[in-house]
């Protein structure tokens, strides 16, 4: 354990990232567009970057001017006053307009027979989540920013983008897959607003 540690600092140093812990010891950062990262240990910001572990171990960053704060902090403040293993169970209240049609749509995508039945699919759930996402900006820029019905989906879910290496650009990630774990945590955000553990419980497939 403390090798991972060590270890851990020096790649940070290494990368020229350690400066001031947002929160103490964060276990979650929460963006400006609602998206929840769950880190591991402390995340650090210098240089206009917020830098934090995933859950798979690997260093990522984003600009700080992403990042609610005040957000973070309530996040975490929630999160330390619930055992982490709680379980949490989602009942009919908890299940949020649009819930159904998005899963529709997911389930529709995903047994697609063909590139358009599968456009279809994605057409239906962007014009779902247009109409249950609310009225920030973000929903309505989507359409305007991307021409591709998978990015357009992506950026109305929240999800995050990553750099692809072979494309050398910044990318959403795509497929059933990907689709299927971005819906996943847009639903469980919806669900546990305020509620770090059930949003986590959701998020894992326990409640």
């Amino acid at each position: 354990m403390a090798q991972l540690r060590r270890t851990r600092v020096l790649l940070l140093a290494g990368l020229g990232l350690l400066s001031t812990v947002v929160a103490g010891r964060a276990d979650w950062l929460v963006r400006k567009d609602g998206g929840r990262i769950e880190t591991r240990g402390a995340s650090l910001i210098k240089d206009g970057m917020v830098a934090y572990f995933d859950q798979a171990g690997q260093v990522k960053t984003f600009p700080i001017e992403e990042l609610d704060q005040n957000a973070t902090k309530l996040a975490n403040l929630v999160a330390r006053r619930q055992p982490r293993d709680q379980h949490v169970v989602v009942d009919e209240s908890q299940v949020v307009p649009g819930d159904a049609e998005i899963t529709a749509a997911l389930q529709e995508y995903e047994e697609a027979p063909s590139p358009g039945a599968r456009e279809a699919a994605l057409r239906k759930m962007n014009a779902t989540l247009e109409r249950v996402g609310g009225p920030e900006v973000k929903y309505r820029r989507c359409g305007e920013m991307f021409a591709d019905w998978m990015e357009q989906t992506m950026c109305r879910l929240g999800a995050q983008r990553t750099w692809s290496s072979s494309q050398r650009t910044v990318v959403y990630p795509s497929g059933p897959g990907a689709l299927r774990d971005a819906v996943r945590t847009f639903q469980c955000q919806r669900r546990y607003p305020r509620n770090a553990a059930g949003f986590q419980a959701c998020r894992s497939g326990r409640d």
